[in-house]
């Protein structure tokens, strides 16, 4: 696990009191507080929910860890010290990925007169496609962690991370 010291700034980087995917709308809400999980990929704190989602992505795209049981490397955990859950959210408001966005630009798309849906067969269809096209905050989810942008990120993360830890042994780690 998380060397507890570790553990405490991580519980302090701003927004990381919630899980970065359900956070506050959570019908559970003490499932979304304090969240156990982590994605190093992306360096935030998600709950056991939204772990579950992390791990249908795939370990290429999001690298999902338990903060109580799981081993961290040092790397790792610079990781998660240096990204943090409301510099992602704020990375996605800046690209459009919020829940909040997704949904509204489906929500705006299904009611645009103009769109190209068949009315003839929309009667026949409805249930069909609104059941495999509606956007949920679970595939929002799923959804914002495979575009490029979310890649990016990821790879930026990363890539800094690196910088911070080329001559470890000579300067070591002091925070943001």
């Amino acid at each position: 696990s998380i060397p507890l010291h570790c553990k405490l700034l991580l519980n302090e980087l701003s927004g990381n009191k919630y899980c970065i995917d359900c956070g506050n709308e959570s019908k559970n809400k003490s499932q979304s507080q304090n969240p156990e999980w982590s994605s190093i990929s992306y360096g935030i704190l998600i709950c056991i929910k939204c772990s579950g989602l992390h791990r249908s992505l795939g370990v290429t795209i999001s690298k999902v860890r338990s903060i109580q049981m799981d081993h961290f490397t040092y790397q790792e955990i610079i990781t998660l010290l240096e990204g943090g859950n409301t510099q992602l959210h704020n990375f996605f408001k800046r690209n459009k990925l919020t829940k909040y966005e997704l949904l509204e630009t489906q929500n705006t798309t299904n009611s645009n007169p103009n769109s190209n849906t068949n009315t003839q067969n929309s009667n026949s269809n409805n249930s069909t496609n609104n059941s495999t096209k509606k956007l949920t905050v679970d595939n929002v989810t799923l959804l914002r962690y495979k575009t490029n942008a979310a890649l990016f990120y990821k790879n930026q993360l990363s890539a800094h991370v690196q910088r911070l830890l080329v001559d470890v042994d000579t300067k070591p780690y002091i925070g943001r």
